[in-house]
C-alpha cells in the first residue's frame, strides 16, 4: 500500500528521515526530487520506498541508513511526499503493505494520537475491501468503473 502525506501546511525544508534500519537499494531521479528504495535490515525482502526526496547529500546503493536518519527534504508543495512497502520474495515478484505495520509502537502512538485513531488499521483500505470493490481499467487507460470505496483516506 502507497501512503500520501500532505503537511498540513507546507514548509521551504520540510525534513525526509529513514523509516528504518536498512541499506539503500536504489536511489532513482524522477521528475520531483528522487525515489529511494531501502531493504530492512531486519528481513532485506521487504523494501521500502520514499518518494519525492532531495537527497543531501546524495545517497548511493548499498549504503546503510538508519531509522531516523535525515535522508534530505520533500521536493516541494508540488506533491505530496509518499512512501510505500514491498514484500518481494523473487524477481518480478511481491506485492505492498502498509507502513503503519512497519512502525514502532512509539512512533505509531504519536500518528494515533495526532488523528484520533486507535487501530494501525484505521490508516488502511484493507485488501479484501479493495478486491471487494476493485476498479476495472479499458483498454485507453480510463478506468470503466471507479468504485465505491475512497482512494484516499483523509485524516485532518
Amino acid at each position: 500500500m502507497k501512503h500520501h502525506f500532505r503537511p498540513r501546511s507546507y514548509v521551504a525544508d520540510l525534513p525526509i528521515f529513514a523509516p528504518v534500519d536498512g541499506t539503500v537499494t536504489a536511489v532513482r531521479p524522477e521528475s520531483m526530487g528522487d525515489i529511494i528504495e531501502i531493504a530492512l535490515s531486519a528481513d532485506p525482502l521487504y523494501r521500502v520506498t520514499l518518494f519525492h526526496v532531495v537527497t543531501s547529500p546524495p545517497l548511493l546503493a548499498g549504503q546503510s541508513v538508519f531509522a531516523g536518519e535525515l535522508l534530505g527534504w520533500h521536493f516541494g508543495n508540488d506533491t505530496y511526499s509518499d512512501v510505500a512497502v514491498r514484500y518481494v520474495p523473487g524477481e518480478g515478484e511481491g506485492y505492498l503493505l502498509s507502513i503503519f505495520d512497519f512502525m514502532t509502537d512509539e512512533l505509531f502512538a504519536r500518528y494515533a494520537a495526532a488523528f484520533g485513531l486507535t487501530q494501525r488499521s484505521d490508516f488502511v483500505i484493507s485488501f479484501e475491501a479493495r478486491v471487494a470493490d476493485s476498479l476495472a481499467p479499458c483498454p485507453d487507460g480510463v478506468l470503466a468503473r471507479e468504485g465505491v470505496l475512497p482512494n484516499w483516506a483523509f485524516h485532518t
